[in-house]
């Protein structure tokens, strides 16, 4: 302890401390390089906290870095307020050379209502002091029920938005809103049906799968009390109203779009109405090829005894 505090003692008086009240910040300490007082190292304090400034002769920067002992930087806070990590030369607010970001989270720890105390916060600040939270990026392990879940979450009701490049200007590519709705290729400002997922393009799937209630299924159609529609009054209604009784016009079609579910339950239907027209087509066919073979009989008899 005694080597540390001596050791502490020589670097500042080999550095040529001293300590003085000016309008830099309250009170502050000096630590010069050299007699010339052109490299310094400031460090001053008030009522707001601590501060630490270097500078670098008439021409240097205000450069304040850490270096490992290859001379190496590790970190970098420069005189146009950019940090470096890796280098001596951000680029950015926040400039990452040669690594990776690992974010830890912990666990067990929320503040009331499940809220996470881990998360990344996009904001914008009013002023100084008061900053308004717009979304976060959060990890959370909350297990109300016995499941944790993982994602994005958003203040304000602003939704999130996914982006990509196109040349020199950018496409808002997917939007999530508040209340959960997601656009693919539109950015939902015009949604009226309040769809859950609108896709301003072609989908590709292997399957689709559809869940449908019994009730608006179309094996009505088979029972008892069904009323079948002769195919004179099918006829009547085709030339009179131009499409099928039971569906859609195009002009609807084309305005409204269709209900993939009553759609398919519509064209259920009229198949199913055209097996029953089959079914009684074929009942006809065979009462007429019975009675084509009776007459047939009557007429080989008459043949047969010269009675034609």
């Amino acid at each position: 302890m005694k080597q540390i505090f001596l050791s502490v003692v020589i670097t500042i008086i080999t550095a040529n401390l001293y300590a003085q009240n000016d309008s830099i910040r309250g009170s502050y300490t000096i630590f010069e390089s050299n007699a010339t007082r052109n490299n310094r190292l400031i460090l001053s304090a008030d009522e707001d906290g601590a501060y630490f400034r270097s500078t670098w002769g008439t021409g240097g920067t205000d450069a304040f870095t850490f270096r490992n002992s290859n001379n190496e930087y590790i970190f970098t806070l420069d005189e146009n307020n950019k940090i470096g990590i890796g280098t001596y030369t951000p680029n950015e607010k926040l400039t990452l050379q040669n690594g990776n970001i690992e974010l830890a989270i912990s666990n067990g720890y929320f503040f009331t209502s499940g809220e996470e105390i881990n998360s990344i916060d996009f904001a914008y600040r009013d002023n100084r002091y008061t900053e308004s939270k717009i979304a976060k990026i959060s990890l959370k392990n909350y297990n109300p029920y016995g499941t944790g879940w993982y994602g994005f979450t958003e203040r304000y009701n602003a939704g999130l938005s996914f982006y990509t490049s196109n040349d020199n200007s950018l496409i808002e590519s997917m939007t999530i809103k508040h209340n959960g709705n997601i656009g693919i290729g539109t950015n939902l400002s015009s949604n009226p049906n309040n769809y859950k997922l609108a896709v301003n393009g072609t989908i590709g799937a292997k399957a689709i799968k559809v869940e449908v209630t019994t009730n608006t299924w179309s094996d009505f159609v088979f029972n008892d009390g069904y009323k079948l529609k002769s195919l004179k009054e099918v006829e009547e209604f085709i030339k009179l109203n131009n499409h099928l009784p039971d569906i859609p016009k195009a002009d609807d079609v084309e305005k409204n779009g269709i209900n993939l579910v009553e759609m398919d339950a519509k064209l259920l239907q009229k198949i199913e109405e055209l097996t029953l027209y089959i079914i009684e087509q074929q009942k006809e066919i065979e009462e007429l090829k019975e009675k084509n073979k009776k007459i047939k009989e009557i007429e080989e008899i008459l043949e047969k005894n010269n009675l034609r």
